[in-house]
C-alpha cells in the first residue's frame, strides 16, 4: 500500500515539481552518539514540496544492518520538545545498511514526505545503529540552505526524547527532495583553454528571477598578462562542436558553438587587470514560463589579433532560470 501510495504521490506532483535538489549539511563528524540515540533538527518550506529520501552517517562499520525510525511534529519546531515524546508522530522505518564512518548511508524512504509550507521538526531514531554528527561550532553553522528549503539545526540524545540533551548538534545528512517551485541553478562545464593557464569562470550566486528586471553577473579570473580584451559569449546552446577556432589548441573546450543563438557583451580592456566582474544578461521579472529556461555563458580574452595562439578561453557555465 505505501509503494502505491508513493507512485501517486510522485505521479501527481511530479508536472509541477523543479529538478530533484539535495540539501547537504557536513559529513565531518566530529563527535556521535549512543546505539538506539537520535538527531533532532528543523525543516522549513517555503514553497512546498516532497522529501524522498536521505543520507545520514552512522558511527558503525560498513555494511553492519539497522533501521530508522523517523519522526514528525507539523508546523512546529524540535526546541524544547526533545523530552516531549507526545509531541511527535512516527512517520515513516526504513531499513538501512551502513556505509562506514564518516560516509552518506543511503535511507530510502518507504513513502514520500509532503513538504508544506511551513516548518516541521524531524527526530530520526537509529535502531541498531548510532548517529555520528557534527559538533554545531564554528567552522560549521547551525543553519543550511537549499532551493526552497532551509534545515536548521539540532541537538542529539542518547536515548531518544529522553534527557541529556547534547547542543548543538548538526545532523550529517543529504535531503533529496523535490521544492515546489522553480530552481535555479549554475554548473560549470569544461575546464577552458589554453593550458596550462585557462581562465575561470564564475557566476555569482544563482540566476534567480525577481518582482522585476536583475543582472546576472559572473567573474572572469586568471587573466594573463597579455591579454588587451575581454569578451562574453550566451548562447542558448552548448553543443554541438565547433566554437571558436582557437590555434594550437584542443577544439573540444570550445564549448560554445559560433552558430545558432550567440550574442556576445561588449569587449572590456582588461590590460593588466587579473580579474573581472562582468554584466552576463538581464534577467526578467519572474514568468512561469521562463522557469527551467537554460543560457549558457563563456569567456575570452584575445589582443590585437583577435583569434591567436594567445586567446584564452573560459570554461562554461550552464545557467538554468528560477524563481528560487
Amino acid at each position: 500500500m505505501k509503494t502505491l501510495l508513493a507512485s501517486i504521490v510522485l505521479a501527481a506532483t511530479a508536472s509541477c515539481l523543479a529538478a530533484q535538489q539535495t540539501l547537504t549539511t557536513t559529513f565531518a563528524n566530529n563527535n556521535g552518539g549512543s546505539i538506539g540515540g537520535a538527531i533532532y533538527f528543523d525543516l522549513t518550506s517555503t514553497t512546498g514540496g516532497i522529501l524522498t529520501d536521505l543520507d545520514l552517517n552512522f558511527g558503525n562499520a560498513a555494511g553492519t544492518v539497522g533501521s530508522i525510525d523517523i519522526y514528525q511534529i507539523q508546523n512546529g519546531t524540535f526546541a524544547g520538545n526533545e523530552t516531549n515524546m507526545a509531541s511527535w508522530t512516527m512517520i515513516d522505518s526504513v531499513a538501512v545498511t551502513a556505509a562506514g564512518v564518516g560516509q552518506p548511508t543511503l535511507c530510502p524512504l518507504t513513502i514520500p514526505i509532503i513538504l508544506n509550507a511551513q516548518r516541521d521538526a524531524y527526530c530520526i531514531v537509529a535502531n541498531g545503529l548510532s548517529h555520528s554528527y557534527t559538533t554545531g561550532t564554528a567552522p560549521f553553522p547551525l543553519q543550511y540552505t537549499g532551493c526552497g528549503l532551509t534545515m536548521d539545526c539540532g541537538t542529539a540524545s542518547n536515548v531518544p526524547f529522553t534527557a541529556t540533551i547534547f547542543s548543538p548538534r548538526v545532523a550529517n545528512a543529504n535531503i533529496r527532495y523535490f521544492a515546489g517551485s522553480c530552481c535555479a541553478e549554475v554548473e560549470s562545464l569544461g575546464t577552458g583553454c589554453v593550458a596550462p593557464a585557462p581562465l575561470t569562470l564564475d557566476g555569482i550566486g544563482r540566476p534567480i528571477m525577481g518582482p522585476g528586471p536583475v543582472v546576472y553577473q559572473a567573474t572572469t579570473s586568471n587573466i594573463e598578462a597579455s591579454a588587451i580584451f575581454h569578451v562574453g559569449l550566451l548562447s542558448a546552446s552548448a553543443f554541438p562542436l565547433p566554437g571558436l577556432n582557437i590555434p594550437g589548441t584542443d577544439p573540444s573546450c570550445n564549448l560554445i558553438p559560433i552558430n545558432p543563438f550567440v550574442a556576445a557583451s561588449s569587449p572590456q580592456v582588461v590590460v593588466g587587470t587579473p580579474a573581472i566582474t562582468w554584466d552576463v544578461i538581464t534577467l526578467p521579472a519572474a514568468n512561469p514560463i521562463l522557469c527551467g529556461f537554460v543560457v549558457y555563458v563563456q569567456s575570452a580574452t584575445f589582443d590585437l589579433s583577435i583569434i591567436s595562439a594567445t586567446t584564452r578561453m573560459s570554461n562554461a557555465l550552464k545557467l538554468t532560470l528560477g524563481d528560487q
